[in-house]
């Protein structure tokens, strides 16, 4: 896998949020939900926008982790600074801290 394909996962996965915006959308405007109990509303809103919130902080997160990897991965790969993070590249079988060649 190419550092680009995983960006462009985690990028698809972030979508997740713009989903729930729409599912949130469509209980305000639909019709077929009019005449709901304003608390009973109020609650799945408040359910609906706490899960946004969550998944915003877990991609943001995610993807700073992402941007310290490429970076570290990038320096590596010049060979001329030690990666920051022991955790970045874990060692193969033969001990190398070389990162993956098809990255």
């Amino acid at each position: 896998m190419k550092l680009f394909d995983l960006e462009q996962q985690l990028l698809d996965c972030w979508r997740v949020t713009d989903d729930i915006d729409l599912i949130t959308k469509w209980f305000v405007d639909d019709p077929s939900w009019e005449g709901m109990d304003p608390k009973v509303q109020d609650a799945m809103m408040n359910k609906y926008f706490a899960i946004k919130e969550l998944y915003d902080l877990k991609f943001e997160q995610c993807w700073q982790t992402f941007e310290a990897v490429c970076h570290d991965y990038h320096k590596l790969r010049q060979g001329n600074v030690k990666y920051e993070s022991e955790e970045t590249f874990q060692s193969n079988a033969s001990g190398s801290t070389e990162p993956p060649q098809n990255v």
